[in-house]
């Protein structure tokens, strides 16, 4: 069965109370009826505050907390400020943390995300924001989570002997996280 799901809540059926669709999989448990396991899948979500409202962060981290794996969704315009930028083939206009293909509305009026400029330390700290967890718990979302929905949580997602280190230093204000150093 399915293990994991991309970019939840986009692109996807919404949600509703007679039909939950793909999000209602994150309350999966054990059958009581025919006994089977049945496991919540992991899903990517990209908490940029612009891809997936902050209330549906908060949902999807209520429903299967464990599952969660941040996801940055991030573009090559990453970091080059507001303009205009290409993708490829495809022109993109950046306004804040917001990334749009231009022309900037698809056939039905609506506008059509490129993809995000917000970096990880910031996904971090609306993760935290929006769903009101602890600094580990949005650590975890980063690291251990994405580890195990791909299956190397033996080597990577951890700082533990004989584990690959790939290593970031960071530094809580708080209410942010700034990144200090990578290895």
């Amino acid at each position: 069965g399915a293990s994991m799901l991309t970019h939840l809540f986009n692109g996807m059926k919404s949600f509703h109370h007679r039909d939950p669709g793909l999000v209602g999989l994150l309350t999966l448990a054990k059958s009581q009826k025919d006994d089977m396991d049945l496991r919540p899948p992991h899903y990517g979500i990209i908490a940029d505050g612009i891809h997936v409202h902050p209330s549906a962060v908060r949902m999807s981290y209520l429903a299967h907390k464990q599952g969660a794996v941040l996801v940055t969704d991030g573009i090559s315009a990453m970091g080059l400020g507001d303009g205009v930028h290409s993708l490829g083939e495809v022109q993109v206009q950046i306004i804040g943390n917001r990334a749009i293909v231009l022309p900037t509305h698809d056939a039905h009026g609506g506008e059509v995300l490129a993809g995000s400029v917000t970096s990880m330390d910031k996904c971090i700290n609306n993760y935290r924001t929006f769903t009101g967890c602890e600094m580990r718990e949005a650590l975890l979302a980063a690291t251990l989570h994405p580890a195990r929905a791909v299956n190397v949580d033996k080597s990577k997602g951890r700082i533990r002997q004989g584990y690959d280190s790939d290593l970031v230093l960071l530094h809580d204000t708080g209410s942010n996280l700034i990144v200090l150093q990578t290895w």
